[in-house]
């Protein structure tokens, strides 16, 4: 995973939670926690592949996402994983960019709710 990767998610999951939840990146709040983003896997896939036959050529992203609270001991921890393995013209046609959307939705989902 490149760092202009890793910038983007990052950047699209603290969009998706300021829009559902404005207050949570707020600065000074009563009790703030800080969120650390492992990615276990990052696999960009292949269009061609996916074009070719269902499952292969997949688009895999996976993460652990940790809350830690000031002393850094960790609160919360989740599992977040989107992929997409779909064939034909429609997974040739879909992007790493569409599956970093579903993922950065699902990590502001859990951190959010």
């Amino acid at each position: 995973m490149s760092d202009g990767d890793f910038g983007i998610i990052c950047q699209k999951v603290r969009s998706y939670i300021t829009i559902q939840s404005p207050s949570v990146l707020a600065e000074g709040t009563a009790a703030p926690l800080k969120m650390k983003i492992h990615f276990t896997r990052f696999d960009r896939g292949n269009a061609f592949a996916r074009a070719m036959l269902i499952g292969l050529g997949q688009i895999v992203i996976e993460a652990t996402v940790s809350l830690q609270d000031a002393q850094g001991t960790t609160v919360a921890q989740y599992k977040v994983s989107k992929d997409f393995a779909i064939g034909g013209v429609v997974g040739a046609t879909t992007s790493v960019d569409d599956v970093e959307e579903g993922f950065a939705k699902s990590v502001a989902a859990v951190v959010v709710g």
